[in-house]
């Protein structure tokens, strides 16, 4: 996929989730970039990955672990975003990625969430959308919670 595919979609994914992306790589201390990322909340993170070329997809999942060991108080939602027909989504070293998002789930319980999406030829998003959707309510609900309770201690 191309940076204007890229955009697309992340301008598709922010108009069916209520967000805006920034158009640009968010910087992961070190161990690479993110193809782009939303802010939500202060410390609360959507980071995208558009699967273009990658043959070793984990490793966009993978660097976000040791951003999140460096940044204790963040959370991040990662989402990997695969053409309908591409190789490396059922691939060996895609299925890979999803469980290296399982393991760092489990490893950093409430801090890391990670959604797979596919694109369809005409930019159209299908997966996990409303997992997503509800995930990204609960966590703003809880953040704005956990910061009134934070303010008034």
């Amino acid at each position: 996929m191309s940076l204007v595919e890229e955009r697309r979609i992340a301008d598709t994914l922010g108009r069916e989730l209520g967000l805006e992306f920034q158009g640009r790589r968010f910087e992961l201390d070190g161990w690479g970039q993110a193809d782009n990322y939303a802010l939500i909340q202060k410390d609360l993170l959507i980071l995208l990955e558009v699967e273009t070329s990658q043959k070793h997809p984990s490793t966009n999942v993978l660097k976000v672990w040791p951003y999140l060991e460096k940044h204790a108080g963040a959370t991040v939602v990662l989402v990997q975003v695969f053409r309908t027909a591409a190789k490396n989504e059922k691939s060996s070293r895609g299925q890979l990625a999803a469980w290296v998002a399982r393991r760092i789930k489990r490893a950093l319980a409430g801090r890391f969430y990670y959604y797979r999406l596919l694109c369809e030829s005409d930019g159209r998003v299908m997966g996990e959308l409303e997992d997503l959707r509800v995930q990204l309510s609960n966590l703003r609900a809880a953040k704005r919670e956990g910061d009134r309770s934070g303010s008034s201690a």
